[in-house]
């Protein structure tokens, strides 16, 4: 086999470069080698000037030298194997080759991948594509970008769900949710002005997301207008899921979704929930009032992150539907939630006066608005005094609970714990996947980022869930572990070389074998 070697002139500094060619020499039967002078190496430009032999049979000289030219190519694969890993453990990648095929799976799965280990804007995904290993193993351009997102359903999404859906606890707790996400589009259907949870000053669409408890993975996710409020979303949401009115599922939702609307809704379509519920309700209030004596008892009391607690359980019946009514009292937090309660108040009233939402929509709290509307002046809202210090009498440090299923107190109050697994899922979407402000004016491409966005939370959700479980990674940050792998990388090589992997440390070893991942 031939190889180059460059012979420095001692004498006058100048390089030559010869191909040494291998072969059999007969009589003293062993290899021998023969060099062959290309030609002398400029010293400025770096080029061959060619020797006379090489002038005579140029292409025969030059081709030697081409084909023992050795080309390298180096990807990272640390963090890239470990999301390939979760992605096949959680079922992904069979559900999206059923729904797409290998071609528009493999891209998404890249377009997950980036979003997951960088969390940038998909424009600049075409850098992550040559630096990182990744599943569409080729060029990824904007164009071929928009084009995938926009051939992305409705009926790949529900298509997507169901199978998804399948994967879960039948006993499954959801937590359901909604946050507000800025768009600067102007030309979106669902882009509408409303009360913005980020604050600030631009047109919204509102997300309305399904978050399963114990598998600590979101389930689902549904698209509304920036207009509509939380308390009229779970009709629609209910509606969407169609296929799970198979199952009895129990939903776990804040305050902001109470309404007795949405208490039929739930019962209607056969479902549990647990619901957190103003105290300040009529109902609840006079039954708190009669049985206040008895609930601050020491029998009542828990110990529980931190907080003592008194709580006590009450069957009751509401719309001919028998329900248990967990009630809390907290005497360190009364002051806390009086002042909770407070601006709480205040959000509601500039929503009034910006005509986002009515009175009708806040049935629990318009007996704390006195409101004027004048042809003149228009809307003006000022408090009710009087009912408001009621509360801060009677109520403050009060805090409730309804559930359709019988559970003590303490048990439905863990559970509705945990829903802040959602505000961390929707923290990740906004902060680490490049969700916070949307930047598509059409609805098609729309859809289909927000169906990428929703693959890479289940991911990222793994992985937080993972590390937890784990005692030396639980303190480590979810970017942190990925990073740690950047290091990982594989050198392939042309001809005769083998691939080369770089080694992997003590740290990274322990990351890989707590995901169960081979390198």
């Amino acid at each position: 086999m031939a190889y180059n070697s460059i012979h420095i002139n001692k004498k006058t500094g100048a390089k030559y470069l010869y191909v040494s060619e291998g072969y059999w020499d007969k009589e003293k039967k062993q290899s021998r080698n023969k060099q062959i002078c290309l030609g002398r190496i400029d010293d400025v430009t770096g080029e061959v000037i060619p020797s006379g032999r090489a002038k005579r049979d140029p292409n025969k000289i030059m081709n030697a030298v081409k084909s023992n030219i050795t080309k390298a190519s180096n990807r990272i694969i640390g963090p890239i194997r470990l999301l390939d890993k979760l992605a096949n453990d959680l079922g992904l990648v069979q559900i999206l080759l059923q729904i797409f095929g290998s071609e528009i799976c493999n891209y998404l799965l890249s377009l997950v991948f980036y979003l997951v280990l960088k969390g940038k804007p998909l424009s600049l995904c075409d850098t992550f594509a040559d630096s990182y290993e990744h599943p569409y193993n080729d060029t990824i351009t904007n164009q071929k970008t928009s084009e995938v997102l926009s051939k992305i359903t409705t009926d790949n999404f529900q298509s997507f769900f169901i199978s998804w859906f399948n994967t879960l606890s039948e006993d499954e707790y959801f937590y359901h949710d909604i946050t507000s996400i800025s768009s600067y589009s102007k030309n979106n259907t669902f882009v509408e002005c409303g009360y913005n949870q980020d604050n600030e000053k631009l047109p919204q669409i509102n997300l309305a997301v399904i978050f399963g408890r114990r598998s600590g993975l979101p389930v689902c996710f549904r698209v509304l207008p920036g207009s509509v409020n939380d308390v009229s979303t779970l009709e629609t949401t209910l509606k969407s899921l169609f296929f799970i009115d198979q199952y009895k599922m129990t939903f776990v939702m804040d305050r902001d979704f109470n309404s007795m609307k949405n208490i039929c809704e739930l019962f209607n379509h056969h479902h549990h929930f647990i619901l957190a519920t103003s105290s300040t309700r009529i109902w609840i209030k006079e039954l708190i009032l009669a049985k206040e004596e008895g609930l601050v008892a020491t029998k009542n009391f828990y110990y529980i992150d931190q907080d003592g607690i008194y709580m006590q359980t009450y069957k009751q019946n509401l719309d001919k539907h028998r329900c248990y009514l967990h009630i809390y009292f907290n005497d360190v937090r009364r002051s806390i939630d009086f002042t909770n309660f407070l601006i709480e108040l205040s959000e509601y009233k500039k929503k009034l006066e910006n005509k986002l939402i009515k009175l009708t929509d806040i049935d629990n709290y318009k007996r704390y608005f006195v409101i004027e509307d004048t042809p003149k002046k228009g809307i003006k809202v000022d408090y009710n005094e009087e009912e408001i210090e009621l509360v801060r009498s009677n109520l403050a440090g009060y805090f409730c609970i309804l559930t359709s299923e019988k559970m003590t107190a303490l048990e439905a109050l863990t559970i509705y714990r945990n829903k802040d697994a959602v505000e961390k899922c929707f923290d990740d979407c906004k902060n680490e996947l490049d969700l916070f402000r949307l930047r598509i004016q059409s609805d098609n491409p729309l859809s289909g980022k927000l169906f990428i966005h929703f693959i890479a939370s289940i991911i990222y959700s793994q992985i937080r869930n993972i590390k937890n479980q784990n005692s030396n990674l639980k303190n480590l940050g979810v970017e942190e572990i990925l990073t740690k792998l950047e290091t990982i990388s594989v050198t392939k090589y042309t001809g005769r070389y083998d691939s080369v992997t770089t080694k992997i440390g003590a740290k990274q070893r322990e990351i890989l074998e707590a995901f169960n991942v081979k390198i």
